[in-house]
């Protein structure tokens, strides 16, 4: 019996290229593009094996060693990389015939190769052809699960989407709390369910306050206009106390910021990533303009903050007093320089690190994960970004250099939505060497950093914190 898979939407463009000018072109390229990981992935374990093509070059036939529900466990995890759909998989005579479809794309995987070799170089051929799903598969959510209900009668209204028989897949998506996509098999249509009660564990309470937190902060944002193209702040669409303390949000594909800081380190697409840096530029100038409330920023507040890193790191022996005290003489003379005080407060993103801007086509961007936002110095959020990227650099290639064109065109993006671009961009690079500093510090505090790699980051932050004498810092 063939498997049948149900169609899905596939998106039409990509960074506003269009994917399928005509239904002829979309499957050859598409075929073009499989053809070599299949071809890469046979000849990996039988040398001199090619696939047969039968009657067109989108369809083929592969010798089949697996079993049923194998098969369906590689095509859904295939789906869930490339969007697109896998269409009448079936197995005939110990063959598997596959193809493509104007509606759709089919891939191909019946062979004795391992899964994650081939979903990887398939990955590889496909990468920024199509919106990718972060996040490992978990299976369909239960019927029982007191979820189901509260995503169908509650959620499902609340985004347009009836369907008379539900089902959702679920993924979880790398965070720091527990975080997982609900897509509806029907509909494809996705949400982000975030859930606050297993990081405080017994204090019910405390995670409450924090969910209820975001929950007001993505509101409060999409209230000064960030909806839709080009800013877009996600949609907050309910919050459920009993479960978790669960706050689901709407779902917006797009790549994040880290993908394309890796694309420029690995892969060399520094063109990619200098885009990415204009949109983010535009987009955080945007936020900040519209909401500064033409009250002084309190430095002190970020003074406070770079105590409380540095105790942070004490109390895991991560730094010594010497190097502490230097820091905190560091602050000091930061607390003297006027500029320090002299900008307006604005609503901060308050955790601006790449995970957590996701990129559409053109300049689009959407901001996530609002839980830290608060009023404070607009340097706050550009310099994250700033430490983000000379951290990102310094960690892969030993040379934080590498990172400055960036980090200059990020700033220098940003200062041209003000009126005056230079006299914006030189009091920016005054102030930023302290909150890339910051940055640094904070970064060196995970768990996941090593206790050399940790000692690399602190010296780093020294001249930057050093350079509070400086006019300009790039």
């Amino acid at each position: 019996m063939p498997l049948l898979l149900r169609p899905a939407q596939a998106p039409t463009t990509v960074e506003g290229v269009p994917l399928r000018p005509a239904p002829g072109d979309l499957e050859t390229q598409t075929a073009n593009l499989l053809r070599p990981a299949i071809e890469e992935t046979l000849n990996a374990r039988v040398p001199g094996t090619s696939p047969r093509f039968r009657n067109s070059p989108q369809q083929f036939v592969l010798p089949c060693l697996f079993d049923d529900q194998e098969l369906l466990c590689l095509t859904a995890r295939l789906n869930i990389l490339l969007t697109f759909h896998l269409w009448n998989l079936c197995h005939p005579d110990g063959n598997v015939a596959f193809g493509c479809l104007s509606q759709g794309i089919a891939c191909v995987c019946a062979f004795p190769v391992s899964m994650d070799a081939f979903y990887c170089r398939v990955a590889r051929r496909l990468e920024g052809l199509s919106p990718l799903m972060k996040g490992t598969y978990c299976g369909h959510l239960s019927r029982l699960d007191p979820l189901f209900g509260f995503l169908v009668y509650d959620i499902l209204p609340r985004i347009d989407v009836y369907v008379p028989h539900p089902e959702f897949r679920v993924f979880e998506l790398v965070a720091s709390n527990s975080v997982y996509a609900y897509e509806e098999a029907h509909s494809r249509a996705c949400v982000v369910g975030k859930f606050f009660g297993p990081t405080f564990g017994w204090d019910h309470y405390r995670a409450v306050e924090r969910a209820e937190r975001e929950y007001r902060n993505l509101e409060t944002l999409r209230g000064y206009g960030l909806v839709g193209c080009p800013h877009h702040v996600i949609r907050p669409l309910a919050l459920n106390r009993d479960l978790g303390c669960l706050l689901v949000q709407e779902h917006y594909r797009g790549e994040p910021l880290s993908q394309a800081i890796q694309g420029a380190i690995h892969q060399g697409s520094h063109a990619h990533l200098f885009w990415r840096l204009k949109a983010l530029g535009y987009f955080l100038a945007t936020q900040h303009n519209r909401t500064a409330n033409g009250q002084g920023v309190d430095f002190e507040e970020d003074c406070r903050y770079l105590d409380h890193l540095l105790g942070q790191l004490q109390a895991q022996r991560r730094i010594d007093g010497q190097d502490a005290d230097e820091f905190r003489w560091l602050r000091d003379r930061w607390r003297e320089q006027p500029a320090m005080w002299q900008d307006q407060q604005v609503w901060l993103h308050g955790d601006a690190t790449p995970a957590n801007f996701l990129f559409g086509g053109g300049l689009d961007v959407a901001a996530i994960d609002l839980e830290r936002m608060k009023r404070g110095d607009r340097v706050f959020d550009v310099g994250r970004i700033a430490g983000e990227l000379c951290q990102a650099f310094l960690n892969a290639t030993g040379d934080s250099a590498r990172a400055e064109p960036f980090i200059g065109h990020f700033l220098w993006e940003y200062a041209c939505h003000f009126p005056d671009r230079q006299r914006a961009f030189r009091s920016i690079t005054q102030r930023v060497p302290y909150y890339m500093g910051l940055t640094l510090l904070r970064i060196a505090r995970n768990d996941w950093v090593s206790v050399s790699y940790c000692r690399t980051l602190i010296e780093r932050a020294k001249p930057l914190l050093r350079s509070y004498w400086k006019k300009h810092a790039y």
